[in-house]
């Protein structure tokens, strides 16, 4: 009777335990900076779903550790930690553990470009939809992220209206965000969203009167190493010096105009005119690289994308990786011709 006793005891104690680890989430935060575990940063365990709910929160421990307290475990998940302000998002998987990588926040990085820049203007009964879309690189050593409430400065045109702005890591969540005039810069404004290292994707959506003809003028915020203009083979492109763009063809319905990059990085972008086309929606694309199966969830203090705006949001996300495709083949192809120079060279000189 003591053995049944004392079986009955392990079983039960076993039972406990696995019940326990069910409902419960172990992780580990690594300072990315320093290269050491983050301790006291906060914690927080959120459920997907209708938005995003607070299930539990913490503290991490001096090793780095957490243990999180998951009460609804057939649900989806998302581990949020707060490090120096700054939001680190990380989706728990299957396995049931969470590792986050966090880094120190400085008001500036240094040196911050863009790798490539988008604008993708479309002609509706409303007017001229612009769309334009920029992918921010923060390569920093050590590696830190930067907050500030000027994290990305852009401009409009007097007398245009902003739509929509988002923005997003490479692999994160798109959110919604409301930009913030600059006092004493007349339609310049700027959002606060922080720049971790990596990529970050901004993108934003304006109208302006459209009578069949515009001129647009782009600011960067940040000097750019490509950037190109997508538009229907409906509408005319024109520049005041046609060797500022070229025009490597089509993608996806819609014609590339390159700007042409003499000079290392792009500062200023050349005004361009736009004409014609009839009044049309947005070609809806949606390429897997740029989907996140998380659009769905809304991030604490913000709002996830429509399935429209991910449409259109995908239209010039599509257009980039066709325009980095682009690039890498007009440099092989002028590194060839570069290379087979010489040898034609030599081969003319011993015909002579």
């Amino acid at each position: 009777m003591k053995i049944n006793s004392a079986l009955m005891s392990l079983v039960l104690c076993c039972c406990c335990t696995s019940a326990f680890a069910a409902q419960s989430l172990a992780g580990h935060v690594l300072n990315g900076t320093s290269n050491k575990p983050s301790a006291g940063d906060q914690v927080i365990l959120l459920r997907l779903g209708e938005g995003m709910q607070e299930e539990s929160r913490t503290t991490t421990q001096a090793d780095g550790t957490f243990l999180l307290r998951i009460s609804s475990p057939g649900s989806a998940h998302l581990v949020r930690v707060i490090h120096q302000g700054v939001n680190y998002d990380q989706k728990v998987d299957a396995a049931g553990r969470v590792d986050v990588e966090v880094f120190d926040a400085v008001d500036r990085v240094p040196g911050l470009t863009a790798k490539v820049g988008m604008a993708q203007v479309q002609s509706q009964e409303s007017g001229l939809l612009v769309t334009e879309m920029y992918q921010v690189v923060n390569g920093s050593t050590p590696p830190v992220t930067q907050r500030s409430l000027t994290n990305f400065e852009f401009s409009l045109l007097p007398n245009a209206a902003l739509e929509s702005f988002q923005a997003r890591r490479r692999t994160g969540i798109w959110v919604n965000l409301k930009p913030s005039a600059i006092p004493g810069k007349e339609s310049r404004y700027a959002v606060d969203f922080p720049i971790r290292p990596g990529d970050t994707l901004f993108r934003f959506a304006y109208r302006l009167p459209y009578s069949g003809i515009a001129n647009l003028k782009i600011t960067p915020a940040y000097p750019l190493e490509s950037f190109a203009v997508m538009h229907p083979p409906a509408m005319e492109f024109k520049t005041q010096h046609s060797a500022d763009f070229t025009s490597p063809g089509m993608t996806r319905g819609l014609r590339l105009e390159q700007l042409t990059n003499r000079s290392g990085l792009i500062r200023e972008i050349p005004e361009f005119e736009i004409s014609g086309g009839a009044p049309a929606a947005i070609t809806p694309l949606t390429p897997n690289r740029f989907e996140s199966s998380t659009n769905q969830s809304t991030p604490t203090g913000t709002q996830a994308a429509t399935p429209d705006s991910d449409q259109a949001l995908g239209l010039v996300a599509a257009g980039i990786v066709f325009f980095a495709a682009v690039i890498f083949a007009l440099l092989r192809k002028r590194a060839g011709r570069q290379k087979s120079a010489p040898a034609m060279q030599q081969s003319a000189g011993s015909a002579r």
